[in-house]
């Protein structure tokens, strides 16, 4: 599909994801929050709403019918990594496959999240004719599971929505033509559970002064370390240590002269 573009709305660059006993791993607030505002517990999100841009000949079937071929086009999205290779890295795809494979309430964990044109303008142009699709996926808010394993050294990964627009070659055909496909922006995930353990981390973190050294002179404060003189006690002046000196001395000579005898 030659000449398209397409805008994905409220889009933010980094995403929690839930990992639920139950295999679910939900992204939260994806792409935005409810409508009502922010929910703590059980599912926080909204659909996802893009405007494909077209520009065709006015003498285009899918100009003429857009009111049939529009709405009839199928419209699939599928959450990936950005290195890995998607479903729209084929150009056809048989309809079973698709079709087997699409999201809904009860079959949460399918890949495929199929999308509804709820809108076409036409813009008029010279020698052209310019159409905005606009797009809802998830409309239901189904919980935006996600299944990509990660691991510790996965964390910088970048993450895309990617949006295929599939039509029908023939009537007899059963595959699909994937037309066109967009990536939307960038965006990385974290598990609430590091981000519950990182904000415990920080919380538990306390100022721990500096040791006071165990050295200090006379004139400084007291030292309280087991054997250090206190600055409180009188220094013992030159002559006391030689006569303590002597007196030792004098005890060890008595000491010898017993011994010898």
């Amino acid at each position: 599909m030659q000449n398209s573009s397409m805008e994905f709305c409220h889009m933010k660059n980094s995403y929690e994801r839930n990992n639920r006993s139950n295999q679910m791993k939900a992204l939260r607030c994806f792409p935005l929050c409810k409508s009502t505002g922010h929910s703590a517990v059980g599912f926080c999100g909204s659909s996802l709403k893009t405007i494909l841009e077209v520009t065709i000949s006015p003498k285009s079937p899918a100009c003429q019918h857009y009111d049939t071929f529009w709405m009839q086009t199928v419209y699939i999205a599928e959450l990936r990594c950005k290195d890995d290779a998607g479903l729209s890295a084929v150009r056809y795809v048989p309809k079973h496959e698709v079709m087997s494979n699409l999201r809904t309430k009860t079959e949460k964990f399918k890949p495929y999240i199929k999308g509804e044109c709820v809108g076409v303008e036409t813009i008029p142009g010279d020698g052209f004719t310019r159409k905005k699709i606009s797009l809802e996926f998830n409309a239901e808010h189904n919980a935006w599971h996600y299944g990509w394993i990660s691991h510790k050294y996965s964390n910088s990964k970048s993450h895309v929505i990617d949006v295929m627009v599939l039509v029908e070659r023939a009537a007899i055909d059963d595959r699909f033509f994937i037309a066109a496909s967009f990536l939307s922006p960038e965006f990385t995930i974290v598990s609430t559970k590091r981000g519950r353990a990182t904000k415990r981390i920080k919380s538990d973190k306390k100022v721990v002064s500096k040791e006071v050294p165990a050295f200090a002179p006379f004139d400084d404060a007291p030292i309280t370390k087991k054997g250090a003189l206190s600055a409180m006690e009188p220094r013992p002046s030159n002559n006391e240590i030689c006569e303590a000196a002597l007196s030792n001395f004098q005890c060890i000579s008595d000491i010898m002269d017993k011994c010898m005898v």
